[in-house]
C-alpha cells in the first residue's frame, strides 16, 4: 500500500504543480497583455491630447481672425456713422439754401431766369 500511495501522491503533486504552472503562465500572459494595452492606451491618450490641442489652437486663431474682422467692420461703421452725422448737419443747411434759391428763382421772369442759369453754368 505504501507504494501506491506514493505514486498517487507523486501524480497528484505533479498535476497540482502543472496546474499551478499553467495558471502562472496565464496570469503572466494576462499581465503582459494588460501592460501592452496600458501602453497603447497611454499613447492613444497622448495622441488625442495633441490633436485636441491643435484643434483648440486653430479655433483660437480663427476667433482672433474674426475679432480682427469685427474691428475692421467697426472702423467702417464708425466712419459711415461719422459721415451720416456730418451729412445730417449739412442737410438742414442745404434745404435752407435750396428753399431760398427756389424763392429767388420763382421771382424771375424768362430773361432773368436765362441769365441766372447762364451765370450758374459758367461758374
Amino acid at each position: 500500500m505504501g507504494g501506491k500511495f506514493d505514486i498517487n501522491e507523486k501524480l497528484f503533486s505533479w498535476i497540482i504543480s502543472m496546474a499551478f504552472l499553467v495558471c502562472l503562465y496565464f496570469l503572466l500572459s494576462v499581465y503582459r497583455q494588460n501592460r501592452e494595452l496600458e501602453k497603447y492606451r497611454d499613447n492613444s491618450i497622448e495622441q488625442i491630447k495633441i490633436e485636441k490641442e491643435k484643434v483648440i489652437k486653430a479655433n483660437y486663431d480663427y476667433i482672433d481672425s474674426l475679432k480682427s474682422e469685427i474691428n475692421s467692420y467697426q472702423i467702417s461703421i464708425n466712419k459711415a456713422n461719422t459721415t451720416i452725422d456730418s451729412l445730417s448737419k449739412v442737410k438742414s443747411k442745404v434745404k435752407y439754401i435750396y428753399i431760398e434759391k427756389i424763392k429767388e428763382i420763382q421771382g424771375f421772369n424768362a430773361n432773368s431766369l436765362t441769365n441766372y442759369w447762364k451765370d450758374e453754368l459758367s461758374n
